[in-house]
């Protein structure tokens, strides 16, 4: 399931991006008793907010307990003020000082401030927000890192501007997989190896430690592999093969360069892998990069979908051309106790979904069972390798 950290950090992404004025007040709700922050309790606060709120704002419950509103500048202080009032009355008076439970960031002024505190809060958590990030964005264990902090991103920046950058692109092919035949590619992903650009840039921080501002530098990352791609120049980069994308990079200027220099009849085998969370992020957005990729003639892939997130992300409604599924060792398991959950996935179309990191034969297997006929992995790129299928 999407958890509310996670839907407002996409929810405040696009603010930030465009450094769009908006507030955003922190109740420390945390500091209460267990006992007195019930289910009921805390979903009648975010509906009060919400209520008042509608489109001009939002309320999310963090897993700690407090509560995080963003809201419009059109949102008095005043106004603000009589909600935090009216919310909290079923505890008011065991938060003493209204001050002592409150803090506001204003952005994007204080944009760092609010990142910096969602990221303590967060730590526990960012297992399960790495489930939305693509395979090679995937945060290991780097122990003695020290985090990215926002001059340390200002400095990768500037360096990667200065960086050969086609040796930090590696591919990894998406295959055909039917009994009896050899794996047939159907196109390679290129992606970034963001292991091989932290030891080459600053091989002392970890870069994923901090989601947001690792947001921020896919962002860098998607221009400079746009530029890169567009202008190889040994047929490479020419058709079947997948790019991933965050969705304002398909509006921005280099995906018009990058496009410029396609030819037409190749842009069909080419296709842009998404991730959930920047769809659910702002769905408008989406359907905005979504229409005109489809125009130009590219494919869509939703990427890095798990059996948790499957129930929120429906291929057809959205208008994708694929969806890729993640295997882990537990989702046999998860399907066979969720049945509903395997039906959606073969609904969803088995020429259309992808499994990945088919890393061994017991995905291989899984896949097959499911009827799953197009895969992504280690174990996949052994096999074809070293053809012996």
């Amino acid at each position: 399931m999407i958890s509310q950290e996670m839907q407002f950090q996409a929810y405040i992404s696009k603010p930030i991006q465009l450094k769009k004025l908006v507030n955003v007040l922190q109740l420390k709700l945390s500091l209460l008793d267990e006992a007195s922050r019930t289910n009921a309790v805390m979903m009648t606060i975010l509906k009060s907010f919400n209520e008042v709120l509608q489109i001009h704002g939002k309320a999310f419950s963090f897993r700690n307990g407090d509560i995080f509103i963003v809201y419009s500048p059109r949102i008095k202080d005043r106004e603000m003020a009589a909600l935090v009032i009216r919310s909290t009355l079923l505890f008011a008076d065991k938060l003493g000082n209204p001050d002592s439970f409150q803090r506001k960031f204003s952005l994007p002024k204080e944009k760092d401030n609010l990142l910096w505190e969602v990221s303590r809060i967060s730590k526990m958590d960012l297992s399960e927000s790495a489930d939305f990030a693509p395979a090679f964005f995937k945060p290991a264990q780097e122990v003695g890192k020290i985090e990215l902090t926002p001059m340390l991103l200002a400095r990768v920046t500037a360096v990667l501007q200065k960086t050969e950058f086609s040796s930090l692109i590696r591919r990894q092919k998406v295959c055909v997989c039917l009994d009896g035949v050899a794996p047939q590619p159907m196109f390679e992903e290129v992606f970034v190896s963001i292991a091989e650009l932290g030891r080459r840039l600053l091989p002392e921080v970890s870069l994923t430690a901090t989601p947001w501002l690792f947001q921020d530098l896919t962002e860098t990352l998607d221009k400079r592999v746009l530029t890169t791609v567009s202008y190889h120049d040994d047929n490479a980069f020419r058709q079947d093969f997948s790019l991933n994308l965050n969705i304002s990079s398909i509006l921005s200027r280099e995906f018009e360069e990058f496009d410029a220099r396609i030819l037409p009849d190749m842009r069909s085998s080419i296709i842009f892998e998404l991730q959930p969370i920047d769809i659910v992020s702002d769905f408008n957005l989406y359907i905005k990069a979504r229409d005109l990729a489809h125009e130009r003639g590219y494919k869509i892939c939703i990427d890095n979908v798990s059996a948790q997130t499957i129930p929120f992300i429906d291929r057809e409604r959205f208008g994708a051309d694929f969806i890729k599924l993640v295997w882990n060792a537990s989702l046999p398991s998860f399907l066979q106790d969720n049945p509903e959950l395997k039906e959606k996935i073969m609904r969803q179309g088995m020429n259309r979904t992808i499994l990945s990191r088919v890393d061994d034969v017991h995905a291989l297997n899984f896949a097959k069972e499911t009827g799953i006929n197009l895969m992504q992995g280690l174990y996949l790129q052994s096999l074809l390798h070293s053809k012996s299928y």
